[in-house]
């Protein structure tokens, strides 16, 4: 008869590949499984992935007779611990990845933060557009001369 039990772990190793990783279970004398696959919460043509680091606290499950049940797991996802804290702020849904961040609260507001942004295709903008405290929708540049001069600074 299959029997279904689980336990937590570790992450030691990851395949991104295969969106598989290897997972220490300190519960079965830090057994290490073989590598298992990582539940995600989309699949097939829509997919939202991303690595499974070593150290990761996780909870594995396992569907079988209780032999050999390692390589029949899979990882049903990690979890926040004193050491690992989450990045949690209410209302918000936050992606905090290697320093970059994307959050989207409750009220419309999409905040992205990161060292480097890249858009690749086409963009629209509608409404006003502001870059530094400044509404560069519709500005007035003074001091314009013919040729290659510069125009003074937007106001």
């Amino acid at each position: 008869m299959k029997q279904l039990r689980g336990g937590p772990g570790t992450i030691q190793d990851f395949d991104a590949a295969t969106y598989t990783a290897r997972v220490k279970l300190e519960e079965d004398e830090d057994m290490i499984t073989d590598f298992l696959p990582v539940l995600s919460p989309v699949v097939f043509g829509n997919r939202i992935t991303g690595p499974m680091k070593p150290g990761t606290p996780v909870f594995v499950i396992f569907a079988g007779d209780g032999n050999d049940q390692a390589d029949r797991g899979m990882i049903v996802g990690g979890y926040f611990t004193t050491e690992n804290t989450p990045a949690a702020v209410k209302d918000h849904f936050v992606f905090d990845f290697g320093g970059s961040k994307l959050d989207i609260d409750e009220g419309g507001t999409i905040t992205l933060t990161a060292s480097n942004f890249v858009i690749s295709g086409n963009m629209t903008q509608n409404g006003v557009y502001t870059n530094n405290g400044t509404d560069v929708t519709h500005h007035d540049h003074g001091g314009i001369t013919p040729g290659g001069a510069k125009t003074d600074p937007m106001q």
